[in-house]
């Protein structure tokens, strides 16, 4: 294969993982740049020819600098495994394959005036550890769920793997004992404001009794009000601009969920209320940090676990494909959180081994993040 050649299906490579990773490509001076809020990464490849003259390999390094309170920090970090180059027989065709993790791409190129045209792609798809599940505990008829997932808004930028979260979370909920027909499930449009109040304040009440356990999760945005530094989930349609009329407190959630004839209730949010990023947004023109007060709930029946502090921001986990809250909850529901493998796990234990494993993560992503839990931390999950 010519140089040529090379150059452009590497780059194309290049670009699948960059979109994948919610990245920024840029070319300057014969070096590729791939940039995100923290710093950037210098992409060096490293090619290897194999045995088979109608294959080669390349590997991909990613140099990454970032800068914190002024100060340079460096590491290095291969970001792809690898990208075969494989000539079908008898064509002018061929095809490259790459891969990074558990995350895999390919592509089917043409030759054209003697250079490479794209011609199929079978974009990048991420597998996580979490997604095969956890085992099936106790049926629990009396047992309710409501689980929010915005991913795109409709007035607000992206909440990365928010949807996906909530897809896989609604598995979770099944596999702890709640009925399918007893598990809501708001995604996109249909997470309005309306339609997250309907559920709340309408459908619950009507169906829940003293026996009754409901969790309620949300994955996406939250945002703090600048006057009353109150917190607020933002429903698909929310405006960050007018958060009192068209968004979802969570003083106003914690004391629906209060009122419930339901014996307890389980929040679990992956959103953030500080304004400053992540799954945070706020009002344009307002600048973050906002001192949020943080809501706590007022009723011993409700239990609150939170993906990170007041000031702080709750972000992803890329290459699971997971909101890193998520990813960790689930995980330690599969089994991991439960200290004396006795089959049993408390939410407190949950939270202590989510809490543990994410301010570790995050701060590899040199920033900050603690979930907290308020409430009665003693709650069996199974």
């Amino acid at each position: 294969m010519i140089a040529a050649e090379r150059s452009v299906v590497y780059k194309k490579a290049l670009a699948q993982f960059a979109d994948l990773t919610r990245h920024k490509i840029t070319e300057r001076n014969g070096s590729i740049y791939v940039h995100n809020k923290a710093g950037f990464l210098h992409m060096a490849f490293h090619f290897y020819e194999l045995p088979d003259p109608k294959k080669t390999e390349v590997e991909m390094i990613a140099r990454t600098w970032l800068f914190t309170r002024g100060e340079e920090h460096q590491h290095e970090k291969k970001v792809l495994d690898y990208l075969e180059l494989n000539f079908v027989p008898g064509g002018p065709e061929f095809l490259a394959r790459m891969k990074s993790g558990d995350t895999e791409a390919q592509m089917r190129f043409q030759r054209a005036h003697g250079l490479p045209v794209l011609i199929e792609e079978k974009a990048p798809t991420v597998t996580s550890s979490v997604d095969k599940g956890m085992d099936a505990q106790p049926n629990r008829p009396n047992d309710f769920a409501v689980v929010v997932g915005i991913e795109n808004y409709q007035n607000a930028p992206p909440a990365e793997w928010a949807s996906r979260d909530a897809k896989t979370v609604a598995t979770y909920f099944k596999a702890l004992g709640v009925p399918e027909k007893n598990i809501v499930s708001l995604a996109g449009p249909r997470a309005t404001r309306a339609g997250i109040a309907g559920v709340l304040e309408e459908w619950l009440p009507k169906n829940t009794n003293e026996r009754s356990r409901v969790y309620f999760y949300f994955s996406g945005h939250g945002a703090p009000e600048a006057t009353s530094r109150n917190a607020y989930i933002l429903p698909w349609d929310g405006d960050p601009a007018y958060l009192k009329t068209s968004a979802y407190s969570l003083d106003r959630l914690y004391a629906k969920l209060a009122k419930l004839p339901a014996r307890e209730s389980v929040v679990l949010l992956d959103a953030c209320f500080s304004g400053s990023g992540g799954r945070s947004v706020i009002a344009k023109g307002t600048r973050p940090l906002i001192s949020v007060r943080e809501a706590a709930p007022k009723s011993r029946k409700l239990a609150v676990l939170s993906a990170s502090a007041a000031s702080e921001i709750a972000g992803g986990l890329d290459e699971q494909g997971h909101g890193l809250f998520t990813y960790y909850l689930l995980d330690g529901l599969q089994g991991n959180a439960d200290p004396g493998k006795d089959g049993k796990l408390s939410l407190s234990e949950l939270h202590s081994y989510v809490s543990g494993h994410v301010m570790e993560m995050a701060r590899r992503q040199n920033r900050e993040q603690s979930p907290r839990l308020r409430g009665e931390g003693s709650l069996t999950l199974y």
